[in-house]
């Protein structure tokens, strides 16, 4: 059973460029990052974002 479909989660968005994570809601215009003004990604309801030190992962 799906357990996302009762609760509204905040999905989570990855700034490639800086290597940094937010939770935000969803919006159609999408969201840009605090730090650099570049595009946020959608990382989805799962993701786990590795240390900001740890360049391989």
């Amino acid at each position: 059973m799906c357990t996302y479909a009762f609760v509204h989660y905040k999905p989570h968005y990855a700034c490639v460029a800086c290597r940094i994570s937010f939770k935000r809601h969803p919006r159609a215009a999408g969201h840009t990052c605090p730090r650099c003004a570049g595009p946020l990604l959608c990382a989805g309801h799962d993701f786990a974002a590795p240390r900001r030190s740890n360049r391989k992962a």
